[in-house]
This record gives C-alpha cells, structure tokens and sequence, in this order.
C-alpha cells in the first residue's frame, strides 16, 4: 500500500497492488463500507485498487476510468 499525496484541497489517495485475487475481494470488501475505490486487473493478474482516503464516493477517482479502471 502506498499513499499517493495529493494537491491541497483533494482528497488523499491509497494504492494497493494484489498478487492474489482473494486478498484483494477481501480488502475490496471491507475498503468499501468506509471509502469510494477504483479497481482494475492488468494483464499479469495483479488487481490494483486506489482508495479515496477522505471520501465515501468514487468521484475523486474518475480520472482513472480512461485507463480501464472500474469505480465504486
């Protein structure tokens, strides 16, 4: 996991990369209740999931949908 700081007045982002596809629908799971996210599997198979730290919406992650990314 790694934080990714942002310009002020955004919200801060978390970056995770899976190499296990459980690991990540468990995280994903409970990220969710609490937080917006943004998930996508590359061609490895690794899941990568950025996290909107202050936000329970996606919305701060919809510039990442032009790369294939899936917000919830």
């Amino acid at each position: 996991m790694a934080l990714c700081i942002t310009l002020p007045g955004r919200d801060g982002v978390l970056v995770g990369v899976y190499e296990d596809p459980a690991a990540a629908t468990s995280d994903v799971g409970t990220i969710g209740v609490e937080h917006g996210y943004a998930t996508r599997t590359d061609d490895r198979g690794r899941t990568w999931v950025f996290v909107a730290v202050e936000s329970r919406e996606s919305a701060p992650l919809a510039s990442l949908e032009r790369f294939g990314f899936e917000l919830s």
